[in-house]
């Protein structure tokens, strides 16, 4: 629901909006919502990407996680440490279009500001 969300808001902010890292693209945003599926290579994939704001939607706890998961395989600790998850700024968002809009104001802050 977030992704759908993510993707329907988007399109209004000059977002080029893709469902999946594919071979050979370098996004500059890469949200990680994938609802327990596949987690942790999806996001030990945004990891490895060039993407300058790499967010997971999902609860502390869970990235605590699967942070210690992709340490221990070696991953990269100062991109771990830079991933903000939870994804999207602090509005108190409930629903999955409140989330998007704070992950979406959290990327034109740093889009605008270069900063979140």
């Amino acid at each position: 629901p977030v992704a759908v969300a993510l993707s329907t808001l988007g399109r209004g902010l000059d977002l080029e909006l893709a469902n999946a890292l594919t071979d050979g693209a370098c996004p500059t945003y890469v949200v990680v919502a994938t609802q327990g599926q596949n987690d942790r290579a999806t996001l030990a994939a945004a990891l490895q990407s060039d993407a300058r704001y790499v967010a997971f939607v999902g609860s502390r706890r869970k990235f605590a996680a699967l942070r210690a998961t992709l340490a221990a395989a070696g991953a990269d600790a100062a991109r771990l440490d830079a991933v903000h998850a939870p994804a999207g700024l602090d509005i108190g968002a409930a629903t999955a279009e409140e989330i998007a809009l704070s992950i979406l104001a959290e990327i034109t802050l740093i889009r605008r500001k270069g900063r979140a």
